[in-house]
């Protein structure tokens, strides 16, 4: 097993043991809903927790990572923060907005190992790239789709009322509803030919 394995597996059982519920998220995430996981070195943890439960999140950690009080100032003020265990960052976000409460009811279970760990579905790491609207986040997205992973119109459904009506990233993502098989290769994926396409439909 490799270290970022156990890693993950240490962190899980950290929280099962505080009874805090949770799901991973980021690349750990990714590499279920694509047919090409890439590898990565960061642990992304979702912890559906309200603001009462920032201190009890952190030390059930503290065996595993260096904790300083200035990491419960910020993970208050922003809703994350990173805390380093070796070489691997754990980037560990709370819940902030009705979005988390629906990500919390559709978390699914994946296989790490022999273990089934809970991570977050494809569909709400779709909402959160196109959030973070990255080139890398929307390669990811499409990705996603060729996989069949994502519920689209449930993305686009929080997208939209988590972005402005001037926000172009819902029509982006929304995009991706008209493209066939074909439009969703990132070497050739243009957003214009897609949009243009619906025009002449």
């Amino acid at each position: 097993m490799s270290s970022l394995n156990q890693l993950l597996l240490d962190v899980h059982r950290a929280f099962n043991e505080e009874k805090l519920d949770h799901a991973f998220g980021g690349a750990l995430a990714l590499m279920h809903y694509v047919a090409d996981p890439r590898m990565t070195r960061d642990i992304d943890v979702n912890l559906f927790v309200s603001e009462s439960e920032v201190e009890r999140v952190l030390q059930s950690l503290s065996h595993l990572a260096e904790v300083v009080p200035a990491h419960s100032k910020e993970l208050l003020d922003k809703g994350f923060v990173r805390l380093i265990s070796g070489l691997y960052p754990i980037d560990v976000f709370i819940s902030v907005h009705e979005f988390h409460d629906d990500m919390r009811l559709r978390v699914e279970m994946h296989k790490v190992g022999e273990a089934s760990l809970p991570f977050i579905s494809a569909t709400h790491l779709a909402v959160l790239k196109a959030l973070f609207d990255r080139p890398k986040d929307w390669v990811d997205i499409l990705e996603m789709m060729k996989f069949g992973s994502v519920d689209i119109q449930h993305a686009l459904g929080w997208l939209t009322t988590m972005t402005s009506e001037r926000d172009e990233r819902p029509a982006r993502l929304r995009a991706f509803s008209l493209a066939r098989p074909e439009d969703l290769n990132p070497e050739n994926f243009s957003f214009e030919n897609l949009i243009n396409r619906r025009k002449t439909s």
